[in-house]
């Protein structure tokens, strides 16, 4: 569910806690149900919502919020009525005409429309790369930025090395956005809402990233996607061989905190992961989806009686494809699904209770879910 559909479906009431005796009576006539509070600096009227026989359930976007939360929540008893989660600012976790009161500090904590767009391949070739911010409803353009270099010598645009020491340059290769902690990346670049940019040894925000680019659909063994403060390459172990079926596999873990490893060249340098299961797979990785009680990950096959003349065949599509369907709590594999062709670069969609296939060749499989 996207914001504005919630935000119009759902509501019946609104409190702005900075006119907390005006709003007071529009929670009056919700009678029970849930109230969801975007602001938890007006104790007196959570407590009063509280006492109501309502159930107060607080979105926050940090998790520094989320323990200051929790804490507030503890200090005044109200356990069990108030609980709290983050919200992933994107989709709020509730089913239509569920919610009947929004609490919130100001409109202002509602994120204003806007839709950014961009331009240009890298901000070292062909003049650099402009970002825009528009309205999504009328077009205007609220704010614009043009990002070049930067330059060793403006005059031989050549570029200028990362401070993290790693093999990497400044700039950043434009490709598909994402956003965290209200900011917008594209790669390892960050951008404030006005498009103000953050320069790269100030983001501390850890979100996800695509060694290669999130457009590159030539993947191999050292394309990676990690989730971390800056795109980093080497990290790799040293004094062994591996082989390819022992580089392959699907992880899966819980993000237990997001604090630094103390190794600027790790992959990722940021967070601790607590493992739940691994396992290995005869394939590399293309895509993966999961669903909520299975994953479905595709890729191009390598095989254990694989020599170098198969195993770079296989990475160029001449081996066809190999899938897994694994159970997403115990890692158990359930399924394995040969392909004619190789999955294309995140190539796997999940709809209405189906998996979706897309294959090099131009055919997309259908698989659907069962009992």
């Amino acid at each position: 569910m996207k914001n504005s559909g919630i935000l119009t479906g759902l509501i019946l009431g609104v409190l702005f806690p900075g006119a907390l005796y005006a709003a007071s009576p529009v929670a009056g006539h919700a009678k029970g149900g849930i109230v969801v509070a975007l602001d938890f600096s007006e104790g007196p009227l959570l407590v009063e919502l509280a006492t109501k026989k309502m159930v107060i359930h607080g979105l926050v976007a940090t998790d520094a919020e989320l323990d200051k939360t929790r804490s507030f929540v503890k200090q005044k008893g109200l356990y069990g009525r108030v609980s709290c989660d983050r919200y992933n600012g994107s989709e709020l976790p509730y089913i239509d005409n569920l919610i009947n009161v929004l609490l919130c500090k100001s409109t202002a904590t509602v994120p204003p429309r806007r839709m950014n767009a961009g331009a240009g391949r890298s901000t070292l070739l062909d003049g650099g790369s402009s970002v825009f911010g528009l309205d999504p409803f009328t077009g205007e353009m609220l704010h614009r930025k043009m990002m070049q270099g930067p330059y060793v010598d403006p005059t031989r645009n050549f570029p200028l090395a990362a401070s993290s020491g790693t093999f990497q340059l400044e700039g950043f290769k434009s490709g598909i956005f994402s956003i965290a902690d209200s900011k917008l990346f594209i790669r390892n670049q960050a951008f404030m809402p006005d498009l103000t940019p953050v320069k790269p040894q100030a983001v501390r925000t850890i979100h996800l990233m695509a060694s290669a680019g999130f457009l590159n659909d030539s993947p191999q063994h050292r394309t990676y996607r990690t989730v971390d403060q800056d795109l980093r390459y080497g990290g790799a172990r040293r004094g062994r061989t591996l082989k390819p079926t022992e580089i392959y596999s699907i992880f899966s873990g819980d993000l237990v905190n997001r604090k630094p490893t103390g190794n600027k060249n790790a992959i990722p340098s940021v967070g601790k992961w607590a493992k739940r299961w691994n396992v290995p797979t005869p394939f590399a990785g293309h895509a993966i989806a999961r669903s909520s009680n299975t994953l479905l990950a595709a890729g191009v096959p390598m095989l254990k009686d694989y020599y170098a003349e198969d195993t770079n065949a296989s990475y160029a599509g001449k081996r066809g494809g190999l899938a897994w369907l694994l159970d997403a709590e115990s890692g158990e594999k359930l399924q394995e699904i040969k392909l004619d062709a190789a999955p294309t670069w995140d190539g796997i969609e999940i709809a209405r209770n189906n998996y979706f296939i897309c294959l090099k060749d131009g055919s997309v499989l259908c698989y659907a879910g069962t009992e």
